[in-house]
């Protein structure tokens, strides 16, 4: 976390989480590769499981963790881990979410659709995964896979795209 308010050219840091603890071991080039915040409101009414308890997400077990998720994209687990960072620098480990690609790159929420996605690199051809929280049947609570998106047409599948942003469009 950064004061941007400060004057001068450094940026320093006011505050800081360090995820080691509750991340498995990763190899070189294995480590984050995107973050998404997705807020708790919007959790909350989707019904978004806590793996801790086994039922649905209370921000309130989590102090000090502010109004949202962080969800951090890892490359050398191919999974994306739901944080809530807390005071003091402590992180919990809320959720782990499988997209089902061979690494993942990037990460994006879409607020107004409610969808997660998760991006992969040259691994995968640049195939990205777009996930819901399911509403009800055995995944009820956690991100599934709603659909999968290739690479445009004419795009050269050895590209490392590993950037993802989401926009609005209006007349």
């Amino acid at each position: 976390l950064f004061d941007v308010s400060a004057a001068g050219t450094e940026l320093t840091a006011s505050a800081e989480w360090n995820l080691v603890d509750i991340l498995p071991t990763l190899p070189a080039n294995g480590g984050l590769e995107g973050i998404a915040w997705i807020p708790d409101a919007d959790l909350t009414a989707r019904g978004f499981l806590d793996e801790n308890t086994r039922a649905v997400y209370d921000p309130a077990r989590y102090a000090g963790h502010g109004d949202g998720l962080f969800f951090v994209g890892v490359e050398g687990t191919a999974r994306i881990y739901a944080v809530a960072l807390q005071e003091g620098g402590a992180a919990s480990l809320v959720a782990t979410i499988d997209p089902k690609l061979a690494l993942v790159a990037e990460v994006a929420y879409d607020a107004a659709s409610g969808l997660l996605y998760a991006v992969c690199d040259e691994a995968c051809d640049g195939e990205i995964h777009a996930m819901a929280i399911a509403q009800n049947g055995p995944f009820a609570g956690t991100f599934q896979n709603v659909v999968s998106y290739a690479n445009p047409a004419g795009m050269d599948d050895g590209i490392a795209n590993e950037g993802f942003a989401i926009g609005t469009c209006s007349n």
